[in-house]
């Protein structure tokens, strides 16, 4: 009779896995993935995903919930630990949390432009994806909402469209730099700062 995994090695091989399909995804493509790209990049047998996930489809939608979940909760520790410094120090935290290097920051929007494409056309995909941005969204408002009330932010601002703009610029900088692919990173990150404060700051 084989073992039964015990809570914590089940949740452990699960984060493995999760791990080395956000990796594999990363490397192939999501269209182009195979089960057996994620199993060697996570050193296991592709039966062994196959236990834990019952398909790929599966296993790729807990991807972006996996990977939506531990950039929100950085980005929101980020925010909280700055929240004596008030809303400027906790934009600039939060911008931080979301560009932690070149090698993440380049790895995560391979995975996540894939994620919107093929969210398109898939609504489980599209519903784990949108998660991650409504979460960044409320986080983004957060912040906003907090600077126009101490009047460092322009108040003509709308909370959630300001949000939405923050995030536009986030996600629209960082797809230059990607496809770029020689703009130092530090730069990218100051120039991003500045588009960032640039349309907020009153």
């Amino acid at each position: 009779m084989s073992r039964v995994a015990r809570p914590e090695d089940a949740a452990e091989m699960r984060r493995r896995l999760l791990r080395g399909a956000y990796f594999a995804i990363a490397e192939h493509g999501f269209g182009a993935v195979t089960l057996q790209d994620i199993a060697e990049q996570a050193g296991v047998s592709k039966a062994l995903a196959l236990y834990y996930f019952k398909n790929k489809e599966r296993l790729l939608v807990a991807v972006m919930e996996r990977t939506g979940d531990v950039i929100r909760a950085r980005a929101e520790q980020a925010i909280r630990e700055r929240a004596s410094a008030g809303p400027r120090a906790q934009m600039e935290a939060y911008l931080g949390a979301l560009t932690i290097g070149p090698q993440e920051h380049r790895a995560f929007y391979r995975v996540y432009l894939d994620f919107l494409a093929a969210g398109l056309r898939n609504a489980e995909i599209r519903r784990s994806t949108l998660t991650f941005i409504i979460g960044c969204a409320a986080l983004e408002r957060e912040v906003v909402t907090s600077g126009m009330a101490t009047g460092l932010f322009r108040g003509d601002l709308d909370p959630t469209e300001a949000a939405s703009v923050v995030r536009a610029l986030i996600d629209g900088l960082s797809i230059e730099w990607l496809f770029g692919d020689a703009e130092p990173f530090e730069q990218f990150r100051r120039r991003l700062h500045d588009a960032v404060f640039g349309y907020l700051l009153a």
